[in-house]
């Protein structure tokens, strides 16, 4: 576990949130920034993307810690809570999934790439997650993602993501 002191999900999502605002709001220069560069970033974040779906897809666990930066500034919240802030936490989970299942199924729609500047994008999409063990037995559930990705001397990484995960809702009296 990490070290930190814990912080609240009012706190993290505030954080998240203010990230990316910042993010978004910081207006490109015109010079360094034009529309190849842009493309350029679509094109480098859409492999980088290709190949964490490869090692999800291919039982690799022990690598995907990788694709997350190893930043102070990481944060990943999953159904609003905090889930992760440091690479280390998600290499523990993720080794601690090696073996629990046979095989892992990642499919993606509705990717959409923003680059917000230089070395910074962000990405949205819906997803479905399937593990599946031998015996048959298997579980499935699907969502939206929400990235914010840095560009690092080892290529693109993700420093904050919030995933939502679809559940059916019960309605009350009168809805």
């Amino acid at each position: 576990m990490s070290s930190k002191q814990p912080i609240g999900p009012s706190k993290a999502i505030r954080r998240l949130v203010a990230c990316v605002g910042l993010a978004a709001c910081a207006a490109p220069s015109e010079q360094g920034f034009d529309l190849v560069h842009r493309e350029a970033i679509v094109d480098s974040v859409q492999a980088f993307y290709s190949e964490m779906q490869a090692a999800i897809n291919g039982n690799r666990w022990g690598e995907l810690a990788d694709f997350y930066a190893d930043d102070d500034r990481l944060l990943i919240l999953e159904d609003g809570e905090v889930a992760y802030r440091s690479r280390d936490e998600i290499r523990t989970a993720m080794n601690a999934m090696v073996g629990s299942f046979d095989s892992a199924e990642l499919s993606v729609s509705d990717r959409v790439i923003e680059p917000l500047g230089p070395g910074l994008a962000a990405s949205t999409f819906s997803y479905t997650q399937t593990f599946s063990s031998s015996e048959g037995e298997s579980l499935s559930f699907s969502g939206v993602l929400i990235q914010t990705l840095i560009h690092t001397p080892d290529g693109w990484k993700i420093l904050l993501a919030h995933t939502s995960t679809r559940r059916d809702r019960e309605w009350g009296a009168g809805r």
